[in-house]
Order: structure tokens, then C-alpha cells, then sequence
């Protein structure tokens, strides 16, 4: 399930001086010690490459890839069994394939059919 808590241009405190930057995604789990489901990939990818059609830009980072994104600087977040660079891998492949169909289609429709509400 995806649920949106915040409208995109609301702040949402979650990595420190990043916060106003970006847009924050948490995902249910401690990937330090599991893996994401199937299902919970999916719809990360898809909430990822879906954002990157709406708003343009398509930059993931993890908390831990961000200089000074939190003040503890042990923090592991998302943890190793959240493979960042085949997120980015797939989410730029899923983009790359829907490009012709979010030009197609509009932007409002793509979200609809993935049962994402952006406000």
C-alpha cells in the first residue's frame, strides 16, 4: 500500500538540512537485518519512477548517502537489504520504458492506474 501523509510542497522533517530539497519516502521495516517484500519493491519502484515523471527531477539518495542528513553518524537508513543502486537501476529503466506512454496518456491518468494520489 502506498499512502500519502504530506502534499509535495509541504516540509516534511526527515533528513535534516535535506528536508526542503527533496521529498521523503519511508518504507515499513529495518533493512539492516530483512528485505523488502516483493510487493513493497514494486511499489517503491513504481512510487519512485512515478514521482520522477510528476516532478522532473529523479535523484534517489538514502539517508546515509546524504551528508549531515542526520546527526547520528552511525545511522544505517535504509540498511544494506535495501540495495539503493538497483533502485535507482530499476526505477530509471521503469522511466525510461514509460516514457512514451506518460506522454500518451497524461501524467493525472499514469497516476491513477497506479493508484497514486498526489495533492
Amino acid at each position: 500500500m502506498v499512502e500519502q501523509m504530506l502534499k509535495l510542497n509541504d516540509t516534511g522533517w526527515h533528513a535534516r538540512r535535506w528536508s526542503r530539497a527533496g521529498v521523503g519516502i519511508a518504507c515499513l521495516g529495518d533493512f539492516r537485518s530483512e528485505y523488502p517484500s516483493l510487493e513493497m519493491w514494486e511499489s517503491l519502484v513504481t512510487l519512485c519512477s512515478t514521482l520522477c515523471h510528476w516532478i522532473g527531477v529523479c535523484e534517489i539518495y538514502s539517508h546515509s548517502e546524504l551528508p549531515f542528513a542526520s546527526k547520528d553518524p552511525e545511522k544505517q537508513c535504509p540498511g544494506k537489504n535495501l540495495d539503493m543502486d538497483r533502485l535507482r537501476g530499476s526505477v530509471t529503466q521503469k522511466v525510461k520504458n514509460s516514457a512514451t506512454d506518460l506522454t500518451r496518456l497524461g501524467k493525472d491518468l499514469i497516476l491513477e492506474n497506479y493508484g497514486i494520489v498526489l495533492r
